[in-house]
């Protein structure tokens, strides 16, 4: 039998603090792998076919 006694934990208004929290982090997560590739002038690699 599935508990739904701790359904506040998913949905309660303190998620929002951890929603923002985890896209912040998303966010830089994405800055940083981009980096070397934003500091060398945002060029493909060419592509031998």
């Amino acid at each position: 039998m599935i508990s739904t006694q701790h359904s506040h934990a998913v949905n309660g208004p303190g998620n929002t603090h951890r929603v923002w929290w985890y896209l912040l982090v998303g966010i830089g997560a994405v800055a940083i792998g981009l980096l070397p590739w934003l500091v060398t002038g945002l060029r493909l690699p060419l592509q031998n076919l």
